[in-house]
């Protein structure tokens, strides 16, 4: 009879144990996150993009990190006197708004080449990501935008 007792509180017991194992946990926890890049990003700038007969050119190189929201960046370019060097959100070809005026490096001109860095937000983060900003370079020529390139990323490996 005790054996019984005994073997009846142990079946209890395992199965309250396995009962409570197998519960689903909260679903907060069971999410995982997507993990986080670094990113060699680029772009061209020609007057393709910008509609202008300009014969500017230039290119941007920098990387960006998703952990640190860091974007790093030097911009190249020539045959242009830049008033104002911008990057803005747009799709390819779509005038888009200024995200950040880069400041100048040379008094109140911009010199070749232009280096910097900068935090960005998370909404500037996804924007970017899905690749809705371009780099602009306006003139007194051209005051809508001599040169424009779109930035592409690449995942760094």
């Amino acid at each position: 009879m005790k054996l019984s007792v005994i073997f009846r509180t142990s079946c209890i017991c395992l199965i309250a144990f396995f009962w409570i194992a197998c519960e689903k946990g909260d679903e907060e926890s069971v999410k995982s996150k997507a993990p986080l890049h670094d990113y060699w990003i680029s772009a061209r700038l020609n007057n393709k993009d910008a509609g202008t007969t300009s014969t500017a050119t230039g290119i941007l190189k920098g990387s960006y990190s998703e952990s640190s929201k860091e974007f790093s960046y030097a911009i190249t370019f020539d045959s242009v006197t830049a008033q104002t060097v911008e990057l803005c959100k747009g799709a390819r070809g779509v005038n888009g708004s200024r995200v950040i005026k880069f400041s100048p490096n040379d008094g109140e001109l911009y010199k070749s080449p232009l280096k910097g860095k900068f935090t960005a937000t998370a909404l500037q983060q996804r924007d970017l990501v899905k690749g809705l900003w371009y780099i602009l370079l306006t003139s007194k020529e051209y005051k809508a935008g001599e040169i424009r390139g779109q930035i592409t990323l690449k995942q760094k490996q």
